[in-house]
């Protein structure tokens, strides 16, 4: 039986310059337009891979998959970042890999930030340079946070939260960004052209989950961090090729984080779409980021009566 595949998307409204063909627009006009009934990023990769209870404790399913020790303590990734203030306030600019950060440069920093965090109750530990987590008891009040990944470029006003949950976060946050501005390394990492490590992200807290389960028989395939650690804790996790290659399994490719839109139709759509005109793709789905679903299927070709359709929105 042949595979389906669904393609996750950023939201609609990304796709306005969008040049349609024939094609597309006709498969548009038959195909079936479903509200999923949640809209936003998380809400997308839920519908892939459940958790139980709901929490987004993505903190402690990394943690498990990387040292297999999060049971028994709550966790927050506290990941080092690059913020560039400007005319506004501050954005995200650097995260993860792009930071370049080496083990020496992640253990200075880290261990001048250990006492910060030590005062306040956290033991802050790090499995790699680029990630580092705190661990603390259960029960710990943890405020929402974005996924870095999700505030990347961001003005990071819009994440300012004056409850006073949040308000110990901010403090703590403000601290480090202190310790880290004044360090050393900084100042090395300066001279070879490298952006400056001054400030730590908070995301992803709670305890490990009782579960977390695959939704049907389908695989996550993406490049994006917080979409990895789910798939890898459900045993879902699958590579994310660089263009539209058909699966042999039913595989929801996550397109969530390309830039160029037109890419995505040429690259992804149109080729998936020959595939499932001559009966070599069971089902298409187009899973958007602000929650519609438009789905794909060979004998909607018999539809010919519904007029094509130039725009997804």
């Amino acid at each position: 039986m042949s595979a389906a595949a669904c393609l996750l998307l950023p939201s609609r409204d990304q796709f306005d310059a969008v040049a349609f063909d024939a094609t597309l627009a006709r498969a548009l006009g038959r195909g079936d337009r479903i509200d999923s009934g949640g809209d936003g990023r998380r809400a997308q990769l839920r519908r892939f891979v459940r958790l139980t209870p709901t929490h987004w404790s993505l903190a402690a399913l990394a943690r498990q998959e990387e040292r297999g020790d999060a049971a028994g303590s709550a966790w927050l990734r506290v990941d080092p970042v690059h913020v560039r203030p400007d005319i506004n306030g501050a954005r995200l600019l650097g995260w993860g890999e792009g930071l370049q950060l080496s083990e020496e440069e992640a253990h200075a920093f880290s261990a001048a930030l250990r006492p910060l965090f030590g005062d306040a109750g956290f033991a802050l530990e790090a499995t790699s340079p680029d990630h580092w987590y705190l661990r603390m008891e259960p029960g710990t009040p943890l405020p929402e946070f974005r996924d870095p990944a999700e505030a990347l470029g961001t003005d990071l006003g819009d994440d300012i939260d004056t409850s006073p949950q949040h308000r110990r976060w901010r403090v703590l946050a403000s601290e480090a960004q202190v310790v880290l501005h004044n360090h050393p390394a900084n100042r090395e990492r300066a001279r070879r052209g490298l952006p400056a490590v001054n400030a730590v992200w908070c995301w992803g807290g709670g305890v490990l989950p009782q579960s977390v389960q695959g939704v049907d028989d389908w695989m996550l395939a993406s490049r994006d961090p917080s979409a990895r650690i789910l798939a890898a804790a459900a045993d879902r996790l699958d590579t994310l090729p660089t263009k539209w290659t058909l699966p042999a399994r039913d595989v929801a490719f996550d397109l969530h984080r390309v830039v160029k839109p037109q890419a995505i139709i040429d690259d992804w759509v149109m080729p998936a779409l020959a595939d499932l005109q001559r009966g070599e793709l069971r089902q298409q789905v187009l899973d958007f980021a602000d929650g519609l679903r438009w789905r794909f299927e060979r004998q909607q070709r018999w539809r010919m009566f519904r007029r094509p359709v130039q725009t997804f929105s």
